[in-house]
């Protein structure tokens, strides 16, 4: 074959033809066994060193994951007590928090350097050495960074350096130990988010238990630590450190029960400068008003027009955001004056504070009120007479509300002066306020938006709210349900009004919702016999002699439902349900006679994924 251009030679190249696979066969050279030998003891080896260096690796690993068992073991016996002196007396704590330094170090270092974060990745035990290297980084962090800061806070900031003197609070303490607290926190959360992402199911028994004991510790850590920012930031801005703060302070009548406490009986304006409180004008909270503020549709169906016309009567709601920023608008109208926050408090409060000062005397002057000369009444409140006196006494002493609203305004001025005074025992006070905000009896809000977004989720926000995390630093939710009643009759009967809650059934689902039942019981404790002694103020328009005429509200868990309502005898009972944001709210009511008690229980159903402790937000009453 040959094509025109390509030459000759393309046609006279002879094609090879391929030979049979018989003839490609070559014999292999024959190896001599001396030869074999070498190579066996080279593979041999090699396979020996591989193993040598394997069970070396292996043995480093293992004396390290000892060592830092070890010294982890030692350090958990040291750190329950360690944190309650921390609390107690962080001097003396010096010693002790050193030695758990060591242990944390030498657990740290164990589990240190490249070849542990090689063995990570290792098949069957890899998880292990992870979950053991976090713990220890985790244990020597809190040692190392967390627990001294937080012991130069406590050394700086006790209840002693915050206790007033002369009418001032120093406010400097804080201030010198923020940077301390916000890193303090910043580390506890850093660490749980260190351990949350250590998987818990390839691990061996023991390590997934720490792995989850430590995260507990950690969680409820966060809780001191979190609380210990939100003070150091907010105290002193409240307090006026960047110029004169004005403030509201509600005190709530709780004889005359309202769904947020009580009937605003006085309202005084505070002001803060610097640490410094003084006491400004008082008004009686029924003379705010009226007013036509705009309220939401969802309000006025449940709690009606009156919460946007009276400021005494802005606690209708539950929330006091809500209640604050009504009041606040209110007295601005009516004053001219604008509010930088509000304080709800009530005699019950009082009475907490005055066992704490000792005894309290003022001398009471009607004068002013009566527009005509009175005799000086001289008045002594104690831990044990405050709340009686002021939502009960005081309206057979005195038969005009407009001179009992000024007893009230004067002896809470006299209580608050003898506390700025100082020489209290701080430690009790802080206590009492940690115990009242629980209770929902010191409610705090902020005009000042990154203020109020710190309060917000604490005990002292006051805020109406279908679920709620139930510690600062917990990852479940908890269905919340709220109780609240609200006396419609101008009477003061209300003091003698008790309630018992009580949550049973409980039973959580698949989905992490949570069905339950709240039996709620209200008693009028007021002693038949007694009805006829009562002013006629007390008993106010009372359909009949110490009748108590109460509604009573209940919220669901947010997205949940109130599955039926049943009286005392097991029938189902009629209410009203009405939406509310997030919650369903059922309003009810009943008239309670002198001695007699009325019971309703609620079966509920929470939303999903609120798996968390049921949670109860209810009226504080003068009894419960």
């Amino acid at each position: 074959m040959s094509h025109d251009g390509w030459g000759s030679s393309w046609s006279n190249v002879d094609t090879p033809v391929r030979p049979a696979r018989a003839q490609l066969h070559r014999p292999a050279p024959s190896i001599p066994e001396s030869v074999r030998r070498r190579h066996r003891r080279a593979i041999w080896g090699l396979v020996g060193g591989v193993l040598a260096i394997f069970m070396a690796v292996a043995g480093l690993l293992a004396y390290g994951a000892w060592r830092a068992q070890g010294a982890l073991l030692e350090a958990q016996k040291l750190l329950p007590g360690l944190e309650a002196q921390l609390r107690t007396d962080p001097e003396g704590a010096d010693e002790q928090l050193a030695t758990l330094q060591a242990h944390t170090r030498t657990a740290r270092s164990a589990t240190a350097g490249p070849l542990w974060s090689v063995a990570g990745h290792l098949p069957f035990f890899g998880d292990d050495l992870v979950a053991l290297r976090t713990i220890s980084e985790t244990v020597d962090r809190l040692a190392l960074d967390v627990l001294p800061r937080m012991a130069s806070a406590v050394q700086a900031v006790t209840p002693a350096t915050l206790a007033p003197v002369d009418g001032r609070i120093d406010l400097a303490p804080i201030q010198d130990v923020k940077a301390d607290v916000v890193a303090a926190d910043y580390a506890v959360g850093s660490s749980i988010e260190a351990l949350s992402r250590v998987n818990r199911a390839g691990l061996i028994a023991p390590l997934a238990q720490a792995a989850n004991s430590l995260q507990t510790q950690l969680v409820q850590a966060r809780g001191t630590t979190a609380t210990a920012v939100r003070a150091v930031e907010l105290i002193p801005g409240l307090l006026g450190v960047d110029g004169p703060r004005s403030w509201l302070l509600l005190a709530q009548n709780v004889a005359e029960p309202r769904p947020g406490g009580g009937h605003i009986g006085t309202v005084v304006e505070i002001t803060a400068d610097n640490g410094a409180i003084e006491f400004g004008e008082t008004i009686d909270g029924m003379e705010v008003g009226p007013f036509d503020l705009p309220i939401y549709q969802q309000e006025s169906e449940i709690f009606g027009r009156p919460l946007g016309a009276l400021l005494a009567n802005a606690t209708l709601t539950p929330d006091f955001p809500r209640s604050a920023t009504l009041a606040t608008q209110m007295w601005g109208q009516a004053q001219g004056s604008e509010m930088q926050g509000a304080v709800a408090l009530d005699p019950v409060v009082l009475q907490s504070i005055v066992e704490v000062t000792g005894p309290v005397t003022f001398d009471f002057d009607a004068s002013e009120v009566l527009g005509v000369p009175t005799p000086v009444e001289s008045i002594t409140l104690t831990g044990s007479n405050t709340a009686s006196f002021l939502l009960s006494e005081v309206y057979s002493r005195f038969a005009r509300p407009r001179v009992q609203d000024e007893v009230f305004a004067q002896a809470a001025r006299a209580v608050f002066e003898r506390l700025m005074d100082g020489n209290v025992d701080a430690s009790r006070l802080v206590d009492v306020f940690i115990d009242a905000a629980a209770e929902g009896r010191v409610m705090v809000w902020s005009a000042v938006p990154q203020e109020q977004a710190l309060i917000e989720g604490t005990i002292i926000s006051g805020q109406w709210r279908g679920s709620a995390y139930a510690t600062v630093g917990s990852t479940e939710l908890s269905p919340v349900v709220g109780v609240f009643v609200n006396t419609f009759y101008a009477t003061k009967l209300g003091y003698y009004l008790d309630k018992q809650i009580e949550v049973t059934d409980v039973e959580t689902r698949a989905d992490g919702s949570q069905t339950f039942t709240v039996n709620v019981s209200l008693t009028n404790t007021l002693d038949p016999a007694a009805v006829s002694s009562l002013p006629s103020y007390v008993l106010g328009g009372s359909p009949a002699e110490g009748t108590i005429g109460v509604n009573v509200y209940f919220s669901s868990p947010t997205g949940g439902a109130i599955r039926s309502v049943h009286d005392s005898t097991g029938g189902e009972i009629s209410v009203a349900q009405n939406p509310y944001n997030d919650m369903i709210v059922a309003a009810s009511y009943a008239y309670i006679q002198p001695g007699e008690t009325v019971s309703a229980s609620f079966e509920v159903a929470s939303g999903r994924n609120q798996p968390g402790p049921i949670l109860v937000r209810q009226t504080p009453l003068a009894r419960s």
